[in-house]
């Protein structure tokens, strides 16, 4: 049954709504811990299989966009639409816990058990969760879509600010470096407290590719319960955060399939609808597009020139951000977990940032502009990586560079669909165009070992590279097609504007 409107809240609300829908995100951004959680969690599997790789678990890192993919146009649209964000905020939140008490369990047993726990239940979870403080938030503030998007998704990617030094702290206190596993499967070169190292000539074992804490050691034996506090963290927090992800009105459609009837409308503060008078550059886009349904959207090529523009733009870092303590071992790196930790906590901020910068311009300018000169960047970073391996400065500062940029993504692509299509169905019409990025994240993850082992590391981050180069070309494309749209508005909506001004 769908909701009852609820009105008179005040607009100051929206601070107290966005201050825990940062607290919301920060659970549901520790997705990003993963390059930090790997090194343990994979080491752990190798209890149980001692050839396991950092590229098996990482399917589990790359599942998680496509469960996303699959959940918010899904479940996650269908709970918003009928229960309200409130209630979706909240089924997310206890996936959450849920997810992490199912994987401390699943990781004693089998790598394919975690892999489908961790990436089916986490993305399910964000799915149901990640729109809800958008769809609650632009009700305050409707001319500033592109900051609320980018201040919440912001928290997403602070995440692992705070988190990676509380799994560290609890994992690893004494920040015990990983060592290469021995052609016995001892590990010679791994000294930490508690952990009586076995003789062996580390000369020998210093140019293994992955590095690993030795199964018995106190490290790994911590992780199942590790993963319990997060269960128990998780679930507290977000379901205190979820309380107050409510929005002022209930501007959502009946169905995240439902189409849009009749001419564009908008509420007034009486709290009934009149025609929509269309003023800024933005609100003309929405004006001549808004409240479509998932349906319509894909129907039309705009909606799959973005999906591709977000496939192409996004694939890239979320591989190259899983993965950077695999380059770094190739130069001077991170091989210290704690200095890995502080690396992960500064790329989160620079995550955020990237995301709350990029929201801000796009009110500015306008989400294609932004878009066009966002994944330039991204791509020359993206392709230039590899060689920044060799300098702890360079390899620090192009990280957090590559994750500013990477987080931008996350503020562009949904500030689109809401100037685009609006806000009715917003759940349903980001989930389709999220979609292609998860797609995307899954051929990188495919393809990346073919890749590697045709061009080498650095010719497969070129390689790479030049897919975001492409989706550079396609942000072109959908520039030229949204400035065709304002123009197309703007003659329609002069004529509106005359009429009133003589009226008036």
């Amino acid at each position: 049954m769908p909701m009852a409107r609820e009105e008179g809240r005040p607009v100051r609300f929206v601070f107290v709504l966005l201050f825990f829908a940062l607290l919301l995100h920060v659970v549901l951004g520790t997705l990003y811990c993963w390059g930090n959680l790997t090194t343990y969690v994979t080491s752990y599997l190798r209890r149980l299989y001692p050839r396991v790789s950092y590229d098996d678990t990482l399917w589990a890192y790359l599942l998680t966009p496509l469960a996303q993919a699959v959940a918010m146009p899904t479940i996650g649209a269908y709970v918003t639409s009928h229960s309200g964000p409130r209630s979706a905020a909240y089924a997310g939140g206890l996936l959450c816990g849920l997810c992490m008490l199912a994987c401390s369990y699943a990781v004693r047993y089998s790598l394919a058990a975690f892999v489908l726990v961790f990436g089916g239940m986490w993305g399910t979870s964000i799915g149901l969760a990640f729109s809800t403080p958008i769809v609650a938030g632009v009700t305050y503030l409707p001319e500033r879509k592109g900051l609320v998007a980018g201040v919440v998704a912001a928290a997403y990617g602070l995440g692992p600010f705070v988190m990676n030094f509380v799994i560290t702290a609890y994992v690893n206190p004494h920040g015990c470096k990983p060592a290469c596993p021995g052609p016995a499967g001892d590990f010679p070169g791994f000294r930490c407290p508690g952990w009586v190292p076995v003789s062996g000539d580390d000369a020998l074992l210093l140019a293994c590719t992955d590095k690993f804490f030795p199964p018995e050691s106190s490290v790994v034996l911590s992780v199942p319960s590790l993963l319990q506090l997060l269960a128990g963290l998780y679930t507290a927090v977000a379901c205190v955060s979820s309380f107050f992800i409510v929005p002022r009105t209930q501007p959502l459609a009946p169905s995240c399939f439902a189409k849009a009837e009749g001419p564009p409308r908008k509420r007034v503060a009486s709290g009934t609808e009149q025609d929509e008078d269309p003023t800024p550059q933005a609100a003309r886009i929405e004006g001549l597009l808004r409240n479509m349904g998932t349906d319509e959207v894909m129907r039309g090529s705009l909606g799959w020139l973005v999906w591709t523009a977000f496939m192409l733009c996004g694939c890239v870092g979320i591989f190259l951000l899983a993965q950077y303590e695999s380059f770094a071992q190739f130069g001077d790196g991170v091989s210290n977990p704690v200095e890995s930790s502080r690396l992960n906590s500064y790329m989160s901020i620079g995550n955020a940032f990237g995301r709350v910068l990029h929201g801000a311009l796009c009110d500015r300018f306008g989400f294609s502009k932004v878009l066009v000169a966002s994944s330039f960047a991204a791509s020359l970073l993206h392709v230039t990586f590899a060689f920044a391996g060799g300098s702890v400065v360079l390899f620090y500062t192009w990280c957090v560079l590559i994750s500013f940029f990477y987080g931008g993504v996350f503020a562009i692509f949904p500030t689109a669909a809401l100037h685009l299509y609006g806000d009715q169905s917003f759940t349903g019409n980001f989930g389709f165009v999220f979609s292609g990025f998860a797609l995307g994240a899954l051929l990188v993850g495919v393809a990346n070992s073919l890749v590697t082992d045709m061009l080498g590391l650095k010719g497969a981050t070129v390689a790479l590279g030049s897919v975001t180069f492409c989706g550079f070309l396609v942000a072109c494309v959908i520039h030229s097609r949204v400035e065709k749209l304002q123009a197309k508005a703007s003659f329609h909506v002069l004529p509106k504007l005359l009429a009133a001004d003589s009226q008036g």
